[in-house]
């Protein structure tokens, strides 16, 4: 070993590299070729994966509401069709829940598509945090929820972000929908009682009073009916997910360029190591 090359490496200058890459040019050499030929071997065996996207928007959950529907809301501010902050942070709210990830992680056995073994210790665990490492919901540049999924299926993979938009959808919408049912339930309930009591009246100003109840709840119920029956959706899908022409990852070409220029700085930095320690050695 040549005694130049041995200093302290806060006196190393740029020359000194130069002269340990020509010493140890061989090895440095023959060590970058071997990590490029491990980083395309391993590059070649790793799975492709696909991508899949939707996008879409909250809508406001006022368009449900029965005075909106028949313009009965007096003075009402104006509002949007699209939904606001509040609305998007509840779409977001219920796309990262257990409750739309359990169901596609069940629905697609995705125990068995990520190759788990049955008896796997904390099987569904692991399963899903695969799943979350390969799934994000999140509001874009746009406002809009974006929802993005990778996977070694690409059909697969489409199908399944279209599925957990309908999920999120309706998740969102059931509290409106049970909250219609209930109300109809009482001013049905209301509405005989009040038929009951018109029945029974034998005052005539009670009976007007009565009868002019029972048509406000007629109408209202009507109102509700017609409110419920009508499909509210909570989301507009302004991009349904398709199955992606080619694969998202992994790029190969740049894990074999990443390689090799690891490669050949760790085995260079490698040089100045054995350097340094010869250069103590020398010292004691």
């Amino acid at each position: 070993m040549q005694d130049t090359n041995l200093k302290p490496l806060h006196d190393y200058q740029l020359i000194d590299l130069v002269r340990i890459w020509n010493q140890y040019k061989k090895q440095i050499f023959y060590f970058t070729i071997l990590c490029a030929i491990t980083s395309i071997a391993v590059s070649l065996l790793l799975p492709e994966y696909f991508k899949s996207r939707t996008i879409l928007y909250p809508i406001s959950m006022t368009m449900a509401d029965r005075n909106i529907i028949f313009g009965q809301q007096q003075g009402q501010s104006e509002f949007s069709y699209f939904g606001n902050k509040y609305d998007a942070s509840r779409i977001l709210q219920v796309a990262n829940s257990s409750e739309v990830i359990d169901y596609i992680i069940n629905k697609y056995d995705l125990k068995t598509h990520y190759k788990f073994a049955k008896d796997e210790k904390y099987l569904y665990t692991k399963v899903k945090e695969e799943f979350l490492d390969n799934y994000h919901a999140l509001k874009n540049d746009k406002d809009a929820i974006e929802i993005t999924l990778i996977d070694t299926d690409k059909e697969k993979c489409a199908q399944m972000v279209n599925d957990i938009a309908l999920k999120i959808d309706e998740i969102a919408t059931k509290p409106v929908t049970e909250g219609k049912t209930k109300i109809i339930r009482m001013l049905d309930a209301e509405l005989k009682n009040k038929n009951n009591e018109l029945e029974n009246a034998s005052d005539a100003v009670n009976k007007d009073n009565l009868t002019s109840e029972i048509k406000q709840l007629s109408e209202a119920l009507t109102q509700y009916k017609v409110s419920n029956n009508d499909k509210f959706s909570s989301i507009t899908i302004l991009e349904r997910a398709a199955a992606a022409e080619k694969k998202s990852k992994p790029v190969r070409w740049l894990i074999v360029v990443l390689s090799i220029l690891g490669g050949f700085f760790f085995s260079l930095l490698s040089t100045v190591v054995v350097n340094q320690v010869s250069y103590i050695r020398k010292s004691l």
